[in-house]
Parts: structure tokens; sequence; C-alpha cells
């Protein structure tokens, strides 16, 4: 019994060495998840601060579009079949 408890110390490392792995593959998924709408919404801010209206929206109605469009994606994806 006393040889094994070597072994449980290399298991319990092992295992959390793949939490972290995990954890830190969720991070970068969740990030670039993020960033696009955010990226879109400096762009589409940039534009019609500097043109205007472009066909009816500014900078409120491209700012609600991304926020529920974020919301509609993360919905997709929580609520998505086999997830």
């Amino acid at each position: 019994m006393r040889n094994l408890i070597p072994v449980f110390g290399i298991e319990a490392r092992l295992a959390m060495q793949r939490q972290a792995q995990y954890r830190g593959a969720a991070f970068i998924s969740i990030l670039g998840f993020l960033i696009e709408p955010i990226v879109y919404l400096i762009v589409w801010q940039t534009v019609t601060s500097q043109t205007g209206v472009i066909d009816g929206y500014g900078v409120t109605e491209f700012t609600s579009y991304y926020i529920v469009w974020t919301l509609v994606r993360v919905l997709k994806l929580a609520l998505a079949p086999g997830s």
C-alpha cells in the first residue's frame, strides 16, 4: 500500500494539469467568441462617428444590434441539441 502513495501523487498532479489545460482552452474559446462582436462594434462606431447615420442606423442602433447578436449567439450555443 505504501508503494501506491507516490502513484497517487503523480495521478493527482496529472489530473490538475489536465484540468488546467481544459480551462485554458475554454478561456481562449470564450475570448475569441467575445472579441468578434467587439471588433465589429468598434468598426461600425468609428464609421458612424465619421459619416453620421447610415441608412437610418446610428451608433445606438449598431450598439443594440451587436449586443442582441452576441446574446443570440450565446443562447444558440447553450441551447443547441447535443451540447
